[in-house]
């Protein structure tokens, strides 16, 4: 029996939420919610999934952006892509209309239609949709929680066959295993007047993952683009490398650069200031390459960021 207590009127919400995070998280957690307000991110440790929309709901109604994500953690602290254990659902965001740098579609409707077309092409069945506020957040879930290794295969080919196919999606949602994602049933207060998250296809699935075996095609057909043949010779030593007679005095070591000034002006690391580190990996790992070129200042920064 439910341990969650209903809202006034919000009996089938709580229950059609709970329906979907089951769905799309793996059979066990512990789980991550995340609120934001302004620039502050805080993430929630979550043992289960009544927890985590408890943590949610209250969230929302104190005012803050909610977010969850996918996988089922490990106990270390931080969500993080490496404490990321489990996952049991593929995931897209298409955004449309107003309010973003790069709107992908002009509304839903086109959204749901190049999505429809989408899903002919590859053969993948129908996913669950979320109107987030400002675009579509389509999950594919699965009866059986894979490994993160083995799920990532399945998102490389996910993001592969929208590249492929022309659907245009946020493909750093796509292949981040620790990413979140807004919930159904909250607001999305982002783009200025809050607007309610809709949980407007909710009945597809769980599939078996054979149902997306066509997505390893997609991903090893990206990796041929870029593997070497083995027999490939390794290209010359360049000559700049080669030891140099010139004197120490003639490389004088450059000043710290500044750390502020840099993230001020560079979008990347403004994000990852204002987030704290809140990114995708990858580009979490180019930030801190950048910093590491500033000092102490860089370091305080980096570390700020975690």
């Amino acid at each position: 029996m439910s341990s969650i207590t209903p809202s006034s009127g919000q009996e089938d919400r709580d229950n059609l939420a709970l329906e979907f995070f089951a769905k799309v998280l793996p059979k066990t957690g512990p789980y991550y919610a995340s609120r934001k307000k302004g620039t502050r991110w805080k993430d929630i440790f979550c043992e289960d999934i009544e927890a985590l929309w408890r943590t949610i709901k209250q969230d929302d109604l104190n005012g803050f952006d909610t977010y969850f994500a996918t996988a089922r953690f490990s106990t270390n602290p931080g969500r993080t892509i490496n404490n990321a254990e489990q996952l049991c659902s593929l995931r897209i965001d298409i955004d449309y209309g107003a309010g973003h740098r790069h709107p992908n579609y002009q509304d839903v409707r086109e959204s749901y239609e190049a999505l429809k077309l989408f899903c002919a092409k590859v053969e993948l069945p129908h996913p669950v949709s979320i109107k987030s506020g400002g675009g579509l957040h389509c999950y594919w879930p699965f009866k059986e929680d894979l490994p993160r290794i083995q799920w990532q295969r399945y998102a490389n080919g996910l993001k592969a066959a929208c590249t492929e196919h022309g659907l245009r999606c946020g493909h750093e949602c796509t292949t981040d295993a620790a990413r979140v994602l807004r919930p159904p049933f909250t607001y999305n207060r982002k783009l200025g007047t809050p607007r309610e998250t809709e949980l407007t296809v909710p009945k597809p699935g769980p599939y078996e993952w054979a149902r997306a075996e066509m997505l390893l095609q997609y991903a090893a057909k990206v990796a041929n683009l870029v593997r070497l043949p083995a027999s490939s010779p390794l290209p010359p030593r360049p000559a700049y490398l080669e030891a140099s007679s010139a004197p120490a005095e003639a490389f004088p070591l450059r000043p710290p650069a500044d750390a502020k000034a840099i993230a001020d002006q560079c979008a990347q690391i403004g994000h990852m200031r204002a987030t704290r580190g809140v990114m995708s990996e990858p580009a979490w790992h180019a930030c801190i390459g950048v910093l590491a070129f500033c000092g102490e200042e860089g370091q305080a920064l980096a570390h700020e960021g975690r």
